[in-house]
């Protein structure tokens, strides 16, 4: 295990030390075309334009993988590679430092929240999968709501049971005072940015503590609030993050196509303004 982790690693350090290579390539190229008065803007230009297209057709090859076109994980790694790589072409095309004219610094824009969007995604999608498969159950996202429902049901029935079965109202209280919001609201902003256990942990203590003064078969009840208070929780945790997902995705495909058309319709201003095609 620890081979394949150490041969892992190596293949990873040679893998940036090779994208580094690369970009140091090229912007020696850049400064040499620089000094010799040629359009170097012309050739990071291109260089850009052909990355942003590269890069774009990894969400073409994901929806065509019945294509023997290699696998996802190899092109996921040379994306994040190439895009390592625009970073720094990038930087050298602008002369690092952010443009003045409109269609530069709406490129600039585009392409800044198209690499944050990226590392932040590189992000999520390693923590995110590893954190909700802790989880006791795996959850479709589209199906989440209807299983909310069915727990805010079953919540309900066993307050609404707890006083029919055993005659007495402390359950039913607590429920009404401490567990209905739980069940039957959604989480807000703040949780779904930041998700978390600690109204689950809060409650379970809350109901733990309520326990010593329960008869036996109030005890037995309680036991599946516990249940249903730790599968709530669980329900709503895979719900922001998934919902996180799902909505990172959304907005880094839709940053990237707009770049695409952007830096298409740039380079064609620019070779306009210059004469055109060199």
């Amino acid at each position: 295990m620890n081979g394949l982790i150490n041969t892992f690693f190596r293949r990873r350090i040679s893998n940036a030390l090779f994208a580094t290579l690369v970009a140091l390539s090229l912007l020696f190229l850049l400064q040499s075309q620089r000094q010799h008065l040629k359009y170097d803007s012309f050739t990071s230009g291109y260089l850009l334009i052909a990355a942003v297209l590269f890069l774009a057709a990894y969400n073409l090859r994901k929806k065509l993988s019945f294509l023997p076109m290699g696998k996802s994980s190899t092109w996921l790694q040379v994306h994040i590679y190439v895009a390592y790589v625009a970073i720094v072409i990038f930087l050298a095309h602008v002369g690092f430092r952010f443009p003045n004219g409109q269609l530069e610094s709406l490129l600039a824009i585009l392409f800044s929240g198209t690499a944050v969007s990226g590392i932040y995604g590189l992000y999520i999608t390693r923590v995110y999968p590893k954190r909700l498969s802790n989880l006791s159950e795996e959850f479709v996202f589209e199906r989440i709501p209807a299983f909310q429902y069915q727990v805010r049901k079953q919540a309900s029935s066993l307050a609404v049971a707890s006083m029919e079965q055993v005659q007495q109202t402390t359950l039913a209280e607590f429920y009404s005072n401490r567990l209905s919001d739980f069940f039957e609201q959604q989480r807000g902003v703040v949780y779904r940015l930041f998700p978390g256990s600690r109204r689950r942990k809060k409650l379970m203590a809350e109901l733990s503590s309520l326990q010593r003064y329960l008869s036996t078969e109030e005890r037995q009840i309680s036991n599946q609030f516990f249940r249903l208070i730790r599968k709530k929780d669980d329900l709503d945790y895979h719900w922001a993050l998934q919902g996180k997902l799902k909505l990172w995705l959304f907005a880094h495909i839709g940053l990237t196509y707009s770049l695409v058309l952007v830096a298409i319709y740039h380079a064609v201003m620019a070779h306009a303004f210059h004469g055109g095609l060199r």
